[in-house]
């Protein structure tokens, strides 16, 4: 009783609010329920009554289930006070909201296991895509290196000639020098006899 209350004036606070309607909505519902397996009809009716006219006057704010269960308790009381007929008829409605909220509940969950299957794609697909970059990045810095290895080999091999090349001409000009020197050696004797003789021979014909 204390909890109807406090809905109530939450309810009188903010009348459009959905929580609020619902909530003062079930606390009829439930008290009429109550005062039906207690046998009191009036009190059940009563409160059911409130909980219809609430229902009445706000038909898209209240929970299907919420409905089911109303209308469930008021089928009893139908029952309770001998009518059976409407009892009958009010269960063949629950039977309906029951299979719509069945299928809505069911069309609510292939639509949530459906966004779950996508958003795991999805993540799947971003896994995959950084992989992918990873890979590509190790790659990279693979070539990157070979492409470091290959200049420097290419380097070592430019400064290998040279310095072979380098050896060979120094080589080259030494042997050069050393033939120069050798021949030019070789050859001052020879000419120095030659004058020699010629002076000699003169020097007679005087």
């Amino acid at each position: 009783m204390l909890k109807s209350k406090i809905d109530r004036e939450k309810y009188k606070a903010v009348p459009g609010s959905n929580t609020a309607v619902n909530n003062l909505f079930v606390d009829y519902m439930n008290i009429g329920g109550a005062y039906i397996e207690m046998k009191n009809k009036r009190l059940a009716a009563s409160n059911l009554q409130t909980a219809g006219e609430l229902m009445k006057q706000h038909p898209d704010e209240i929970a299907l289930g919420n409905q089911i269960i109303y209308k469930t308790n008021l089928a009893s009381l139908y029952s309770l006070q001998g009518n059976s007929s409407d009892a009958l008829k009010l269960m063949n409605e629950v039977y309906d909201l029951q299979k719509t909220n069945y299928e809505t509940k069911n069309t609510q969950a292939v639509t949530e296991m459906n966004a779950l299957y996508q958003l795991q794609a999805k993540d799947r697909s971003i896994e995959a895509l950084n992989e992918n970059m990873k890979i590509n990045q190790l790659q990279l810095q693979q070539n990157r290196l070979w492409l470091v290895i290959a200049i420097l080999l290419s380097v070592l091999l430019a400064a290998g000639f040279l310095f072979l090349y380098y050896s060979y001409r120094q080589r080259r000009n030494a042997q050069e020098k050393e033939k120069y020197y050798y021949s030019n050696n070789c050859c001052a004797p020879k000419w120095s006899l030659i004058l020699f003789s010629i002076r000699w021979q003169r020097c007679k014909a005087l």
